[in-house]
């Protein structure tokens, strides 16, 4: 699954991404990719870029929103809103492995 959004102001985009990964045992999991562009000289440039790993918890609530290819009203505005205001006000270096970023995004499950 994967999507794209405009924010409202079309000063960022979000590319928002679930894919289902093998180990080598083949045993299954899901990733959560996550980018935030921002428009500099009027192209959308990415900032930021953050993979997280989804827990054996929550990769049923993953399978889920893989299948259904779509994000509910409120899931998307947490992306659109407190998800890449976090994104935006980390330091580039630091967001990939920011745990409040990182959490928020697993609440978009």
């Amino acid at each position: 699954m994967a999507i794209a959004v405009l924010t409202p102001d079309d000063e960022r985009e979000i590319r928002f991404g679930l894919t289902r990964n093998c180990n080598a045992d083949g045993s299954a999991f899901w990733v959560i990719d996550f980018t935030l562009c921002q428009l500099r000289n009027g192209e959308m440039k990415p900032r930021v870029t953050v993979h997280v790993t989804v827990g054996e918890e929550k990769s049923q609530r993953a399978e889920s929103l893989a299948a259904s290819q779509a994000l509910s009203p409120a899931k998307l505005s947490l992306l659109e809103n407190q998800i890449a205001d976090r994104a935006a006000s980390v330091p580039k270096k630091k967001a990939a492995k920011d745990p409040v970023l990182k959490d928020l995004l697993l609440r978009v499950l």
